[in-house]
């Protein structure tokens, strides 16, 4: 059993991870693609305790709904890594101070070698004139 922390009910760490996992994934489900773009799900479940933490890093559905966001290339190939080849849902955060378009093609180079496995593409903005159709 993991080490019970301050704050944090043990309880939830007696679940076995193939439960939590497919409790995070119907989580991920569920909150796509309104997610908060700040905190996606797949980052907040991974944070709570370590019991968690391995579920949901092991669990490839729950990142396989890829957030994007311009001139944050890390967290993208960490959600498309941890994705492995599972179909993806991919939400583009189009951001006023990073749509400069080295930054924009940075993330297009990342996401690219997986556009024929995408199941939808979402694109958002802090501000509705900066996108585009």
């Amino acid at each position: 059993m993991p080490l019970a922390l301050p704050g944090i009910d043990p309880k939830n760490c007696i679940l076995p991870a193939e439960l939590l996992a497919s409790i995070f994934e119907e989580g991920a489900r569920l909150a796509w693609p309104n997610d908060t773009p700040l905190l996606p799900f797949a980052v907040a479940v991974s944070h709570v305790c370590r019991h968690w933490r391995v579920a949901a890093c092991s669990t490839s559905r729950l990142w396989a709904y890829v957030h994007v966001y311009t001139g944050c290339s890390d967290l993208t190939r960490m959600f498309l890594a941890r994705a492995g080849q599972f179909p993806l849902h991919v939400c583009f955060y189009v951001n006023l101070r990073h749509f400069l378009f080295p930054c924009v093609e940075e993330a297009m180079n990342l996401l690219r070698p997986t556009a024929a496995g995408w199941l939808s593409l979402h694109v958002r903005g802090e501000h509705p004139e900066v996108i585009y159709v």
